[in-house]
């Protein structure tokens, strides 16, 4: 009977002991906080106030890890037992370096203006990024096989990015743009600079101006050859138009007749 009270009781001991160990350091990282919060530049502040919703729960799966290693169980349970601990570990962890991230990438925001444009995009690549390697963590602990996964993400990754080479080439320069930060107040950017095998388009336009906002100009030039497709850039986003046939657009805009071009030319 002893022997059995034991049994018993122990697991359920080192358990509560889990939970009493991870309510008083979950109090004592409340009261570490909340004497440091006046000063918001100190990092370890920040990262204790992310631990403590967590730390209540490492600790119990900490007490269950070893109350699974102690307790006599057939070798099928305590293996699975140990696979869905580690899952929930991942999972948390998982969680934790997600938050850890998008507030450090806030904070960037609030103190750095140059990475304030790109501040969203950051944390969802992160939390993407994070959220995938975490899930197959989470899938290797419990041995469900990840191989096939991994394959078929490289090809669809590859297909994706083939089918949307420009897309994504417009994209990475825009973020280089935005992150660089390169273009100052009264600058000037421009199509048909060589570059390219044809002239301005509206989408080209559309995008350069929502890349540098307001803080530059945008020059459409190539390929403008009537009024309509000068109104056409200018309603994209241009601000100054190039063209070889100015007179004619000109001409159109004033209802005048098109001079013909002198002999020769």
């Amino acid at each position: 009977m002893p022997a059995e009270v034991f049994s018993i009781g122990l697991p359920i001991a080192i358990i509560l002991l889990g939970v009493a160990i991870g309510v008083v350091l979950r109090a004592l990282i409340h009261a570490y906080v909340k004497r440091h919060a006046a000063d918001p530049t100190r990092v370890d502040v920040a990262a204790f106030r992310l631990a403590r919703g967590f730390v209540l729960i490492w600790m119990v799966l900490a007490a269950v890890a070893i109350v699974a290693g102690i307790v006599p169980l057939s070798a099928l349970v305590r293996d699975w037992l140990d696979r869905i601990i580690l899952a929930l570990a991942y999972g948390t962890i998982t969680a934790f370096l997600i938050a850890a991230t998008v507030r450090l990438m806030r904070r960037m925001g609030e103190r750095l203006e140059s990475f304030r444009p790109v501040e969203g995009m950051a944390k969802r690549v992160t939390q993407i990024t994070l959220g995938v390697i975490g899930g197959l963590l989470i899938l290797n602990a419990l041995t469900i096989p990840i191989t096939p996964l991994l394959t078929t993400l490289g090809v669809a990754g590859l297909a994706t990015a083939l089918a949307l080479q420009d897309t994504l080439s417009n994209f990475f320069a825009g973020f280089y743009l935005l992150a660089d930060r390169p273009i100052r107040a009264g600058d000037f950017i421009k199509t048909s600079t060589g570059f390219s095998t044809g002239g301005a388009t509206v989408d080209d336009i559309s995008l350069m101006r929502g890349v540098v906002g307001q803080r530059a100009g945008v020059k459409a030039s190539g390929g403008i050859r009537s009024l309509a497709d000068a109104s056409a850039m200018l309603h994209a986003g241009a601000s100054r138009i190039g063209a070889s046939a100015s007179v004619k657009i000109l001409a159109e805009l004033s209802g005048k007749a098109v001079p013909a071009a002198p002999a020769g030319y």
